[in-house]
């Protein structure tokens, strides 16, 4: 039979006690320490990269909202001096239509003088002729 000794349990009862009282003051709180600061540093890594990347959407949504204003603005620009130049292009155009017409009524004018006096020069030429043809066939002055 097992003889049970009750000082000889209440020592060993006293001895386990003891050790557990050792093991949880030099060991089990400090490893609970360093389990609970690297759960602590963790959750802050979580929440900085959480953070940074709330910061990282709102800077890329910004950048897309200028990048698409800056589009717009070049755009803008781009249509604002294509209508100029259409516009300067017109202009010029006309300017050279006008002296274009200019110059034809000018050369119209010149041409119809130059065949006025033409046409003057040859009616005293062939009045001229006209009477040397008449002097030479009666063979008398007229």
């Amino acid at each position: 039979m097992i003889n049970v000794n009750i000082w000889t349990m209440l020592i060993h009862m006293g001895f386990f006690l003891l050790i557990v009282i050792i093991l949880n003051q030099l060991l089990l709180k400090p490893v609970l320490r360093v389990l609970d600061g690297r759960k602590d540093r963790v959750d802050g890594n979580r929440e900085a990269a959480e953070k940074a990347e709330a910061s990282a959407k709102t800077m890329r949504a910004d950048y897309t909202a200028r990048m698409d204003a800056a589009r717009k603005d070049s755009l803008k620009l781009k249509d604002s001096a294509r209508r100029e130049a259409e516009a300067e292009e017109d202009k010029l155009i006309k300017a050279a239509r006008e002296k274009a017409g200019d110059l034809v009524a000018e050369v119209k004018e010149k041409i119809a003088a130059e065949y006025q006096d033409a046409q003057a020069g040859l009616r005293a030429e062939t009045q001229a002729l006209g009477k040397d043809i008449a002097v030479r066939i009666l063979g008398r002055s007229v």
